[in-house]
């Protein structure tokens, strides 16, 4: 299923067009038993059995890359972990990514975001030209692309 299929799907089924953002501050969050990433995953994943619970989704997340990486590779791990378990229930994940680079750099960046985090779309910067966006197009053509062409920062 491609990702405007999926997107689809889960809107029909979640009957909900909101994306639900996923970006950990550890100080916001009232837990704090174990690591920095033991933390972040146990957080969403009472968020996430809440909603199971409920029978009330989104119909899509939308964990930003940088609130993870912060926290090394105990975040980065946690990102995983909870990309999968917001997969497993059907809702479409769009990593907010932003990234910018060009030729095989931008393939690296668009493996790690397919291949290890499984995220069905990224956010992308095209600054760089239509070199920094293509390696994930070619590559990927059945995922998702959110091209930042006009952002909403005061500057």
């Amino acid at each position: 299923m491609n990702y405007i299929e999926l997107l689809k799907y889960a809107a029909k089924k979640f009957s909900s067009i909101v994306c639900m953002g996923l970006d950990p501050v550890i100080e916001d969050i009232p837990e704090k038993k174990g690591t920095p990433g033991e933390i972040i995953y146990k957080f969403y994943e009472n968020i996430l059995n809440s909603l199971v619970k409920k029978k009330t989704f989104p119909g899509a997340v939308k964990p930003n890359y940088a609130f993870y990486a912060q926290y090394g590779i105990d975040g980065i791990v946690a990102l995983e972990k909870v990309i999968r378990i917001y997969q497993e229930t059907g809702i479409p994940v769009i990593l907010d990514y932003k990234r910018g680079d060009i030729g095989k750099t931008a393939q690296a960046y668009a493996k790690e975001a397919f291949d290890f985090f499984r995220a069905d779309a990224v956010t992308l910067s095209p600054y760089l030209g239509y070199d920094s966006i293509e390696p994930y197009i070619k590559n990927y053509p059945d995922k998702g692309y959110y091209v930042l062409t006009k952002t909403s920062n005061k500057s």
